[in-house]
């Protein structure tokens, strides 16, 4: 579990320092006429020797769009907290979460990210996985997806600047492929959420 969580926190933390794809676009608009993906909602969690660390995900009460909170607490006390905003989108027979940092701001967080899901037959378990940036990058030099690459002190990022329906084809096309390594995290059972 803990390799799981590690390297999960590792993608977190490698987007918010830059070495992570994000997008001007979404997949799709957020639609207010789409269903919510009742079983996301909740708190997932992850529990190792060195820290416990929660995904509280839930609905914007104004926007009616999800709100993710991401706290990790370590050994010693210390707590690390983010926060994200999005919507989910359906392809291809895959579920997408369409995200945008709220918190910590900074010039690397303007645009969405995206993180293909599956939540478990039973719903015990939530299934994350982030794109690998070699493929854009790759998409980039042979210039079938629309974006930069920017440089960092550290590392590089992608910035894709194609519209969404672009990106959907390029999703749609690239499959398990760009999404190659999923990690799963379990639920916190509280209670049952019932969405209008």
């Amino acid at each position: 579990m803990r390799k799981t969580v590690l390297a999960l926190l590792v993608l977190v933390m490698l987007f918010i320092s830059g070495c992570m794809s994000y997008s001007e676009h979404p997949i799709a608009e957020a639609n207010k006429t789409d269903k919510v993906d009742v079983p996301l909602l909740g708190t997932w969690y992850w529990k190792d020797k060195s820290e416990d660390g929660y995904f509280h995900i839930g609905l914007d009460k104004e926007t009616n769009l999800l709100k993710l909170m991401m706290v990790e607490i370590k050994k010693d006390g210390k707590m690390n907290t983010a926060e994200l905003v999005g919507h989910t989108t359906e392809l291809a027979g895959n579920k997408y979460l369409n995200l945008k940092w709220k918190t910590p701001k900074d010039d690397k967080s303007k645009g969405y990210m995206f993180i293909k899901y599956d939540i478990a037959v039973d719903g015990q378990k939530l299934g994350l996985a982030f794109a690998d940036i070699d493929i854009y990058k790759d998409a980039l030099d042979q210039k079938s997806l629309k974006g930069e690459l920017v440089s960092g002190k550290w590392f590089s990022s992608v910035k894709i600047t194609q519209d969404s329906q672009g990106i959907r084809e390029f999703i749609a096309k690239g499959g398990d492929k760009l999404f190659p390594k999923t990690k799963y995290i379990k639920k916190l059972r509280l209670k049952k959420y019932k969405v209008k």
